[in-house]
């Protein structure tokens, strides 16, 4: 029979992220045939002193496998477990207090004077990077069997160890770094475990699959503003999840893009990137990245810097009212916004300038204290914002 693994993740958080399905890549249930018929996967072979059989008294009325008066011992071709992340899961019948549940290169789950340890490899940009973690889940002595799942989720950079579905540990190592399999060549089950010379079952159910993460809904929002010459990127997301970073690419001609800046994800959901130095005509997209490397690009907004007209907008601060002068050469009317920093609106309008250099006079006498926004926009020109401060 096999057991159904809990989920590893909180299903309140799914509701605004995408699930990746989980892949199993090697099982072996003992269910029917020998010690080494694999149900997924590729057979095992016995390793050296190996006597393992199947037998009854396994989990569940099942059967089985027992060290058969030697060792368990059971060696598998390791390239299939050679992942970024790792879920491996296995019923364990306590008759020992030292022996290896799996081993693979630089990877060793097992229990070790009663507690159980976990050591593996992290590549970090090339290196390989020891983690060891030591006694962080006790072994009960009863004679029954006991599910041990053991869990390695690149992409959030977390271990888990669960004990009969219920999570007993977490260590959060570094974000977006896989696993590293260097010197690994069999994978091993059951390696130095001889059960004592127990004549009965000792382990059972092995899985092992991809682990279960979860993507994050990267982008709820990407707006472009120009303002004094400099243009403005703002984007929100619901949650950075598990991203690593953005990319500002631009192009000119919204084709052909370029990288210009970077920013790290946050835990906050906003961020602001200012162009300084841009052309006439921009074309601008973010490059989002996740921890395991894998991109994503945003929709492309475009801005243009009209060369015909200038906007001021004095004094600055501001008590009453404020002047918006629009050196404008031909008529235009302009739509107007008043707003404050968290996005309240206070006042909006249109502005019409039949004539070049035209001044409005703009009354803020019930307008808050503090940053004011004030936008104007046309059809023909990218919108212009000014931050004054009303006192």
């Amino acid at each position: 029979m096999r057991k159904a693994l809990p989920v590893l993740l909180i299903l309140s958080a799914l509701t605004a992220t995408t699930v990746n399905a989980q892949t199993i890549v090697s099982e072996f249930l003992w269910n029917s045939g020998s010690a080494t018929h694999a149900d997924v996967g590729s057979n095992a072979t016995l390793g050296p002193g190996s006597t393992a059989i199947t037998a009854a008294g396994g989990v569940g009325g099942t059967t089985g496998v027992e060290p058969n008066g030697n060792n368990i011992n059971l060696q598998i071709p390791g390239a299939e477990f050679e992942l970024n992340g790792l879920d491996i899961s296995e019923d364990f019948l306590r008759k020992e207090n030292g022996a290896s549940f799996f081993t693979l290169g630089g990877m060793d789950f097992g229990i070790n004077t009663g507690a159980i340890y976990a050591k593996f490899l992290l590549n970090k940009s090339g290196t390989d990077t020891a983690v060891s973690l030591a006694n962080f889940m006790t072994v009960p002595t009863d004679a029954n069997f006991h599910t041990y799942r053991f869990v390695y989720d690149n992409v959030s950079g977390t271990f888990f160890a669960f004990l009969d579905g219920t999570l007993e540990y977490n260590k959060k190592l570094s974000t977006g770094y896989p696993l590293s399999w260097t010197g690994a060549t069999n994978a091993t089950i059951g390696s130095g475990m001889d059960g004592s010379g127990a004549a009965f079952p000792i382990l059972d159910n092995f899985i092992a699959q991809t682990p279960l993460v979860v993507l994050p809904v990267q982008l709820l929002s990407f707006d472009a503003t120009t303002a004094d010459g400099a243009n403005q990127l703002e984007w929100t997301t619901a949650d950075p999840g598990h991203l690593r970073d953005f990319t500002i690419e631009r192009s000119a001609n919204g084709t052909d893009f370029t990288a210009i800046g970077a920013l790290d994800a946050q835990p906050g959901n906003n961020y602001h990137y200012t162009d300084n130095n841009p052309p006439a005509t921009s074309f601008y997209r973010l490059r989002m990245t996740d921890a395991d490397g894998t991109s994503t690009w945003s929709p492309v907004r475009k801005l243009s810097i009209a060369t015909d007209i200038s906007i001021s907008c004095y004094p600055n601060p501001v008590v009453n009212y404020a002047s918006i002068r629009l050196n404008n050469t031909a008529p235009e009317t302009w739509r107007l916004t008043v707003a404050t920093l968290d996005g309240r609106l206070i006042r909006t309008g249109e502005l019409e300038a039949a004539s070049a250099g035209q001044q409005f006079n703009l009354d803020l006498t019930t307008a808050p204290k503090g940053i004011l926004l004030i936008s104007l926009q046309t059809a023909n020109h990218a919108t212009r914002t000014f931050k004054i401060l009303k006192q």
